[in-house]
């Protein structure tokens, strides 16, 4: 294949597809998986689950509540962003969850 005849816009589709792979597939495996394994084990066994005193110290009135919703967003939502799937809903959740951590 030449590569004078690959136009832009494939190009730009192969560029995205990347960085949305990279940026949702690890924010699902970095951040996602670890915090869902952690709160099911936490919900279903009782261990201590460290990221809700976290939430907690945030001042969340409900942190098990809001630490099971930050990893499902962080887990999903990185799914959701690597599959190219409801991509604008994913990135609104992923963006906010992201901007209460700062």
């Amino acid at each position: 294949m030449n590569v004078k005849s690959i136009s832009n816009a494939t190009l730009n589709d192969g560029g995205l597809f990347l960085l949305r792979l990279s940026l949702g597939g690890g924010l699902a495996a970095i951040h996602g998986r670890d915090k869902l394994i952690t709160a099911v084990v936490h919900l279903f066994s009782g261990q201590e689950w460290a990221f809700v005193k976290v939430v907690a110290s945030i001042g969340f009135p409900q942190p098990v509540l809001f630490a099971l919703l930050a990893a499902l967003t962080e887990s999903v939502g990185g799914v959701l962003l690597a599959a190219g799937l409801a991509t604008r809903s994913a990135a609104v959740a992923v963006a906010f969850n992201m901007s209460v951590a700062i």
